[in-house]
């Protein structure tokens, strides 16, 4: 929030990420780049299992969030002002940085580097450290598990008319049936199918509420063209989208100037 530089580069404090790849971060970002992610292509020192969890928590990311995450890139980055000013408008209590990054577009590219083993010291991030961060980036960064729910509970209605069917069918034609069965099966089926579709309803509604709940702006520009700042200034609605497009538009105004 209270950076002023126009180049970022965000790096973890243990300094395990080499720091002297902020050069080659730099020049991709004067060649023309928006975001620098620095991707890493070994992780030495590092566990079975920990390799592991992360190559299934990114591949779980894939599936249920809408913006592809850039897989084993952690929060080693560099970017430009419009990006910042793009990306500190995301103010939800836990925020997924890697997802908001590869979601807000601009110009991006991807520099690989070999990760050393940690020099000293250890990771303070335990197993139940990194599964909560991963529970927070699943339930922060998509609203897939509740539309998954909402889904399953419309299949699982949608087999109950199909059985309630069969089960009428079985009653009134074959007399298969033992007596007092259909009855039960019949208002069992249709109240556990009324249920579960009320469940779908309740499930999209939420679903809803939690992406208006992220108060993310309805967009963001990196470039424009034909667009007069002084029409944003004048316009009477206070809105954060007008508010980060003057500041993206003045910062690119003042980069051509």
């Amino acid at each position: 929030d209270h950076t002023a530089g126009d180049m970022i580069v965000t790096i973890d404090a243990d300094l395990q990420d080499p720091p002297d790849l902020v050069r080659e971060m730099l020049l991709k970002i004067e060649a023309g780049y928006d975001i620098v992610h620095a991707q890493r292509r070994r992780r030495k020192g590092e566990t079975f299992f920990k390799l592991l969890s992360a190559r299934l928590f990114y591949r779980l990311m894939r599936f249920v969030g809408r913006t592809k995450i850039i897989e084993n890139c952690g929060d080693y980055r560099a970017f430009t002002r419009p990006v910042l000013d793009t990306v500190v408008t995301f103010r939800t209590p836990h925020r997924f940085l890697r997802g908001i990054f590869a979601q807000i577009g601009f110009n991006q590219c991807v520099i690989h580097y070999d990760r050393d083993p940690r020099f000293a010291g250890k990771s303070k991030y335990p197993f139940f450290k990194m599964l909560r961060f991963s529970i927070d980036a699943i339930l922060g960064f998509s609203s897939t598990p509740i539309r998954v729910i909402t889904w399953l509970s419309i299949a699982l209605w949608a087999f109950s008319l199909v059985y309630l069917i069969k089960s009428l069918f079985e009653h009134f034609i074959l007399r298969i049936t033992v007596p007092g069965w259909t009855s039960i099966i019949v208002m069992l089926f249709f109240f556990t199918g009324l249920i579960l579709f009320c469940i779908a309803i309740i499930g999209a509604y939420i679903g809803r509420i939690f992406e208006q709940g992220q108060q993310q702006p309805l967009y963001w520009l990196c470039d424009a063209r034909n667009i007069d700042l002084n029409s944003i200034n004048n316009k009477d609605l206070n809105l954060p989208e007008l508010i980060l497009s003057e500041r993206v538009l003045k910062h690119v105004k003042d980069e051509i100037s």
